[in-house]
């Protein structure tokens, strides 16, 4: 599963209580990479080359001992947040498991609602029931939901026109898109990357 797989599917908790090890374990990721704190707390101020290559050449510097280790300080202060991550969406058929999984993989394409159906061997008319029981909302409200989801990150993570997001997500109809955008988000995909993207 990808990070983004990951973060569609579960909630993490945005802290935790902090146990004492925890703190050594900081402490620890401190003292075995002094050159690789964070000098400004504003992320903005690392997003240029300059940074970004000083940064590359201070990790290249570190031992490959200390890597390691700061890896997996990282995983298990990581881990601590994934033991508390609840999912989002509490599926109890098999099926419909399949089909959120399918839909994850298959974003970018058009997705059809009979195709999912026999899938899980039943009707067009069971399948929507089934789902929409499992899920609380229709096949086609969730794969339009996600497919919104995935243009919010699109927008405010590549440079590339809005038309071309709608097709990268299998939206030929561009009117469509924003309409649903818009009725998904509150605003159009345009003010929508205006006011997310710097």
């Amino acid at each position: 599963m990808s990070p983004h797989q990951l973060l569609e599917s579960w909630d993490f908790p945005i802290e935790i209580p902090a146990r004492a090890l925890d703190l050594e374990l900081i402490k620890r990721l401190c003292d075995i990479n002094p050159t690789m704190k964070l000098s400004q707390s504003d992320p903005m101020t690392y997003d240029n080359n300059p940074t970004l290559i000083q940064n590359i050449y201070k990790n290249k510097q570190r031992t490959f001992c200390d890597k390691v280790e700061s890896q997996g300080i990282l995983f298990q202060l990581i881990a601590r947040f994934l033991k508390n991550a609840k999912a989002k969406i509490e599926v109890s058929d098999d099926r419909i498991q399949k089909i959120l999984s399918h839909i994850r993989r298959e974003i970018h394409e058009p997705i059809s609602i009979s195709l999912l159906a026999d899938m899980c061997c039943l009707s067009k008319d069971h399948f929507i029931r089934l789902f929409k029981k499992e899920v609380g909302i229709t096949p086609h409200q969730y794969i339009n939901q996600k497919k919104i989801e995935k243009a919010q990150l699109i927008l405010i993570t590549d440079r590339i026109p809005i038309k071309n997001v709608a097709y990268r997500l299998a939206y030929q109809d561009y009117s469509y898109f924003i309409r649903l955008f818009k009725q998904c988000t509150g605003m159009t995909p345009q003010e929508y990357q205006n006011q997310y993207r710097t």
